[in-house]
């Protein structure tokens, strides 16, 4: 979710940003090689934390393990890194962490603000 900008190198990855004619897609290359490791394809691209990476395709997030394979198939809305096992993520109206199986594990400690009902 970092956008084309994005170089930040995490275990030895860097992600990628390629022009298409609709616009980008992004991938990762090894910061020792320069060799494409998971080829530019995803609509954005987080850096990987604890294995796995958080990808959007089609406007869904999910996510790839390093060989660029998907752990987590693209369900969500919303997808943040994993840290200490969990990752917080939106699905339909449903904010909530998951673990590495994508299995819902719990709820983030506050409830997001709604807009108030008009009466």
């Amino acid at each position: 979710m970092f956008g084309m900008k994005t170089r930040e190198v995490t275990d030895h990855l860097i992600i990628v940003p390629r022009k298409i004619r609709t616009g980008w897609v992004y991938g990762y290359q090894s910061s020792l090689t320069s060799e494409m490791i998971i080829p530019a394809a995803f609509e954005e691209a987080d850096p990987f934390s604890e294995e796995l990476a958080a990808m959007r395709v089609k406007d869904k997030w999910g996510y790839i393990d390093k060989d660029g394979k998907f752990i987590i198939e693209p369900q969500f809305s919303f997808a943040l890194r994993f840290m200490e096992g969990k990752a917080l993520v939106r699905k339909g109206e449903s904010l909530h962490y998951i673990n590495k199986d994508g299995e819902k594990v719990s709820d983030p400690p506050y409830s997001p603000v709604k807009e108030p009902s008009k009466n």
